[in-house]
């Protein structure tokens, strides 16, 4: 099975937690029964996708072959060293971002007022991105994109690295709507409410080695019943690609 290295499953502060139940709700009552909320257990956001491509006995990094049309074999040694490190800590934040501000980055093309939740294909994605203290202000930082691409020493590409963007955007989905919701005004005027609502509720929370869990999975949306969490510092790489 695939294996990804997320952050905020299962356990989450209480602030991220009241964030996701209230977003939950204003999404129920938009769209009642045609929104399926995902269990708070299983809403994360990925840092890195390890899924991987075996070629002439060695494994490749799905993302590097994809998106890049070339990889070198993973280096299963450096991604053992990697996950036995401490990462250094860093601070993310969703919401607090106003629609007239200009923050100094966009994401995609787009303000952060307008990324800070979506509905992308029938998901219901909040956005929230890395930023740095400074006294009583605080500014964008380049922490998890700089993170994700250490991971290039070892082989291994981040998914939505391509096309010379650089992902440096934190994302969550809260769950599904149906497909057969098709008022284009509904969503739009869903989206701007949701947007507004997170504009006024700033939500800061660490991303650190204790938030991360390295996890086996059968589906990405990572329902707990089905998904396992590995040791992150014991793991054995090459039987665990092996499988």
């Amino acid at each position: 099975m695939p294996i990804s290295l997320v952050s905020q499953y299962e356990s989450k502060p209480a602030v991220l937690v009241n964030l996701i139940v209230q977003l939950q709700h204003i999404l129920l009552d938009h769209f009642g029964e045609a929104f399926k909320p995902y269990q708070l257990e299983q809403v994360h956001g990925t840092i890195i996708g390890i899924e991987t491509i075996l070629m002439d006995g060695q494994h490749f990094s799905k993302w590097c072959m994809e998106n890049e049309g070339k990889a070198k074999p993973i280096n299963t040694e450096l991604l053992r060293d990697f996950f036995r490190e401490k990462m250094s800590s860093f601070l993310m934040k969703i919401g607090g971002y106003q629609q007239e501000v200009d923050y100094g980055f966009r994401s995609r093309g787009t303000i952060p007022f307008e990324r800070s939740f979506s509905i992308q294909s029938n998901r219901a994605v909040i956005n929230g991105w890395p930023i740095m203290k400074i006294g009583e202000s605080a500014r964008y930082s380049d922490a998890l994109v700089n993170l994700r691409n250490q991971f290039k020493s070892i082989n291994l590409c981040h998914k939505w690295n391509i096309d010379g963007y650089q992902d440096n955007d934190f994302f969550l989905v809260l769950g599904k709507i149906e497909q057969k919701t098709t008022d284009h005004e509904r969503l739009r005027i869903s989206c701007e409410h949701i947007r507004r609502y997170l504009a006024e509720h700033e939500t800061y929370f660490n991303i650190s080695s204790d938030s991360l869990s390295l996890v086996e999975y059968e589906y990405p949306e990572l329902p707990r019943d089905t998904t396992k969490i590995l040791n992150i510092r014991k793991v054995d790489w090459s039987k665990i690609l092996s499988r």
